[in-house]
């Protein structure tokens, strides 16, 4: 079954959307990016594993928080997040950066000995295999 939606239709729900409030329930995740210069590593005395030289880092949201982030960028009156952030570093980082793509944070429950979801990426630079 093919449906096809109308120029008119798409026009008319996205100018609907400035009214809408939408909340977004689920894992939301913050994605962590690490640059590591590897031409700056040496081999570790203590062990024998090359450390990782971060010299840039950046965040952003991942899973269910990417689509907040995305409903959040079509300027609906409100995104509201619902999930369940640590009281960790992890937490206030996530927050704030949920604050600044203009997702509402009013109904996250903060809850002390829950880990923040959390996926760190390393990116390796300067290196040669």
């Amino acid at each position: 079954m093919e449906l096809e939606i109308s120029r008119e239709r798409i026009n008319t729900l996205l100018a609907s959307i400035a009214s809408q409030r939408i909340g977004v329930i689920g894992d939301l995740t913050m994605d962590g990016y690490w640059h590591a210069d590897m031409t700056r590593s040496q081999l570790s005395r203590e062990t024998p594993l090359y450390p990782r030289p971060i010299f840039r880092e950046s965040y952003s949201p991942g899973g269910a928080a990417n689509v907040a982030w995305n409903l959040a960028d079509l300027k609906p009156a409100s995104v509201f997040a619902f999930t369940v952030f640590g009281q960790d570093w992890r937490g206030e980082l996530f927050s704030q950066v949920l604050r600044n793509a203009g997702v509402r944070l009013d109904d996250v429950i903060t809850q002390s000995g829950w880990m923040t979801p959390f996926y760190g990426k390393i990116i390796l630079m300067g290196h040669h295999n």
